[in-house]
């Protein structure tokens, strides 16, 4: 199993760029382009435009959640470091 620092090292470089960017060297991957056909992912899209402005919403998803764990960990650190 592997240690959190592997996996919150991992979970960033995601959110960061994202695999399916790696993987191809041109241009953006088809997975950045297509939009959601239906459902709830196609109204997230919709709202906030996400494909148009060149993301996927699992690349959001990623991001919001790296900054979450960032503040998280902020949080519980903060006091610790005070005292």
């Amino acid at each position: 199993m592997k240690n959190s620092r592997q996996i919150l090292s991992w979970v960033i470089v995601e959110a960061v760029v994202p695999s399916s960017l790696l993987k191809k060297e041109n241009g953006l991957s088809s997975s950045t382009t297509e939009k959601p056909k239906s459902g709830f992912s196609a109204t997230l899209d919709r709202y906030f435009e996400i494909t148009k402005r060149g993301s996927t919403i699992g690349t959001e998803f990623r991001g919001g959640l790296v900054i979450f764990m960032t503040m998280v960990y902020i949080i519980i650190l903060n006091p610790i470091i005070l005292a």
